[in-house]
C-alpha cells in the first residue's frame, strides 16, 4: 500500500504525509520521497473538524503551523 501512495510523489515537489495506521507505512513513505528526490517532506497531525461551522477542519503542522481549510461534504463519515 506504501508504494502506491508513494506514487503521486514527484521529483523536486513538496510532499505532506499525514499520520498512518501502520507506523510501518510513514517509515516507507518517508524513504521513497527521499529515493524520488522531493523538494521538501512535511509530517502533518490528523485534521479536526471544527463543530461550529460544517466542512471546516482544522490541521496544524509538525512546525506548529496552523491553518484552516473547507471540505465541502454534507454527509457524516
Amino acid at each position: 500500500m506504501s508504494k502506491e501512495k508513494a506514487g503521486i510523489m514527484k521529483t523536486g515537489r513538496k510532499v505532506v504525509i499525514s499520520p498512518q495506521i501502520e507506523q510501518v507505512t510513514e517509515i516507507t513513505l518517508k524513504k521513497c520521497s527521499k529515493e524520488i528526490g522531493c523538494s521538501h517532506v512535511v509530517l502533518v497531525k490528523p485534521a479536526t473538524w471544527k463543530s461550529e461551522m460544517v466542512g471546516l477542519a482544522s490541521m496544524e503542522l509538525l512546525d506548529k503551523t496552523h491553518f484552516e481549510f473547507f471540505i465541502p461534504l454534507e454527509a457524516d463519515f
